[in-house]
């Protein structure tokens, strides 16, 4: 499978310049090549403006990342299009790596999400120390945890989301630390677990 690292095509781990030309340039190349390709993003803080990710592709894809990638906190940057970052008509995607999708606040809706049972950690979406996070008309297909809630999470809403397989939304993992907390504010509302 081929490496393309974001960092040949000028993106800097600084925190403050922009990852979406160099992102943007790599998904670019991969997507047009005839055999699979890996787009690394490596360690390190990147600023991440609002991007769409685009197929179809030649061959199948996956997105590593390691660092971890901000949204912008200003919400005029968004042009009024409600979405930070956009992978869409895409088959054979994979994304991986332990990096962070750092939205300072989004919101995911109209979200797809499968988790095959072989993958190192499957549960559809992890919220861990985080606030303010509302989840929406999605539907998530895993070998664990279609919404897993870790400690210090506050004023989560989980909507209209179809669950199957999976176990449906999980509180895990309190008390491991110190204060842990967990404030669901909307715990379901028209959940399904589809069998």
């Amino acid at each position: 499978m081929a490496q393309i690292d974001v960092m040949n095509f000028g993106a800097k781990a600084d925190g403050k310049a922009d990852l979406n030309q160099p992102l943007s340039a790599a998904w670019k190349q991969a997507c047009a090549s005839a055999s699979p390709s890996k787009i690394v993003i490596p360690e390190g803080e990147f600023m991440l403006s609002q991007v769409t990710l685009e197929g179809p592709c030649k061959a199948p894809l996956e997105v590593q990342v390691g660092g971890n990638l901000k949204a912008p906190t200003d919400p005029s940057r968004y042009n009024n299009i409600p979405s930070w970052v956009t992978f869409q008509r895409i088959d054979h995607l994979t994304l991986s790596g332990p990096g962070t999708f750092d939205g300072q606040g989004l919101t995911f809706t109209n979200m797809t999400i499968t988790a095959p049972d072989e993958s190192p950690n499957t549960d559809g979406i992890h919220i861990g120390r985080s606030n303010e996070i509302t989840i929406t008309d999605s539907m998530i297909s895993t070998g664990n945890d279609c919404v897993s809630l870790g400690g210090g999470s506050q004023n989560v809403t989980v909507r209209r989301v179809t669950c199957g397989p999976g176990h449906g939304i999980s509180v895990g993992s309190l008390g491991k630390y110190k204060d842990d907390t967990t404030r669901v504010h909307t715990f379901s509302e028209n959940f399904f677990v589809a069998t």
